[in-house]
């Protein structure tokens, strides 16, 4: 068993993390009008028998076109805890950047992250 990311607190269905995409974390967007969304979810551990420390997330492009680090103008920004950033706060934040979480040794602690993606106005259709 792993660390494992969740839509929510208490949900016992985790995203996929073996590239299999059974149960992705999925977003559609409506690339003529421009979008930004900002999703809060949760990392935890759960296996009793592990502690995770010095623990680092960060969005990866897994294949074409780089969506991550704002150079096409589509980005992923994260944040670690579990309020919300405001404009200003994510404006600061680097697209593609790491966040770091606290240690985790429980599996009932829900650590949450928040994740802002834009997708820029008249992206193509993928």
């Amino acid at each position: 068993m792993a660390l494992k990311i969740y839509p929510d607190e208490g949900i016992s269905s985790s995203y996929s993390q073996d590239g299999g995409l059974s149960n992705a974390f999925r977003q559609a967007f409506d690339g003529r009008s421009g979008t930004i969304r900002e999703v809060r979810l949760y990392l935890r551990n759960d296996d009793v028998l592990y502690t995770y420390a010095q623990i680092t997330i960060q969005p990866v492009v897994l294949s074409g076109r780089n969506i991550i680090d704002g150079t096409d103008g589509y980005s992923w920004k994260l944040s670690a805890g579990d309020t919300q950033p405001i404009s200003d706060e994510w404006r600061g934040i680097t697209a593609g950047a790491s966040i770091s979480m606290s240690d985790i040794s429980d599996i009932t602690t829900y650590s949450p992250f928040w994740v802002r993606i834009e997708v820029p106005r008249g992206a193509p259709v993928e």
